[in-house]
């Protein structure tokens, strides 16, 4: 199905919230489950070249800042997981600051379970996103 709202068209994906938040059509990083969707359902819009951004506006924890995440390539398009084409920025003092950067809430120092080849972690990938931006071979090593 095919919402539109002014100028903003995006597929409706279903969420199942019974099977904690999670949603079929995204991987976490190891690609062991589906993530955790409570990071993806506060806003979503697609912008020209097809990158859909959705937002979070944490109101059960005070120290995150707004999140937002980015689809580079569109839910059409594969493989829909963290860290591999879906990857999570923090707003932190008026600035966006790639998730798993040092002072973000998931700083991959003290969480890296976040960007893990092994773990199932409904939040796994949410801090590969530093990586990816800062390791010139991080998309030659994808699990």
């Amino acid at each position: 199905m095919l919402t539109c709202q002014v100028l903003i068209c995006a597929k409706s994906f279903e969420i199942h919230y019974a099977d904690a938040y999670t949603i079929d059509d995204y991987q976490i990083y190891s690609k062991k489950s589906v993530i955790h969707t409570h990071f993806l359902d506060d806003g979503q819009f697609i912008l020209q070249d097809g990158v859909l951004v959705m937002g979070e506006n944490p109101t059960n924890n005070a120290d995150a800042g707004l999140l937002l995440t980015a689809d580079i390539n569109g839910l059409e398009n594969g493989p829909n997981a963290w860290g591999h084409d879906l990857f999570t920025f923090e707003v932190l003092d008026n600035r966006l600051v790639p998730s798993g950067a040092k002072g973000t809430h998931y700083d991959l120092e003290s969480h890296p379970s976040l960007c893990s080849e092994t773990s199932a972690s409904t939040l796994n990938g949410i801090a590969c996103t530093e990586k990816a931006l800062s390791d010139p071979d991080y998309f030659k090593n994808l699990p």
